[in-house]
């Protein structure tokens, strides 16, 4: 996962841990993926337009 961006990192959660979005905080899932909270944000508007 190191060798990801953040947009990959974002698609491998959804694979593997997609059930957890409406679960875990969005805070949590960020230090999870090792990004900030803010980029999450970004990526996530991104990913859904």
């Amino acid at each position: 996962m190191r060798t990801m961006d953040n947009f990959e990192k974002y698609r491998w959660f959804l694979e593997q841990y997609g059930y957890l979005l409406d679960v875990v905080a969005q805070k949590d899932i960020a230090f999870f993926l090792n990004i900030t909270p803010q980029t999450l944000c970004r990526v996530k508007r991104t990913f859904y337009k």
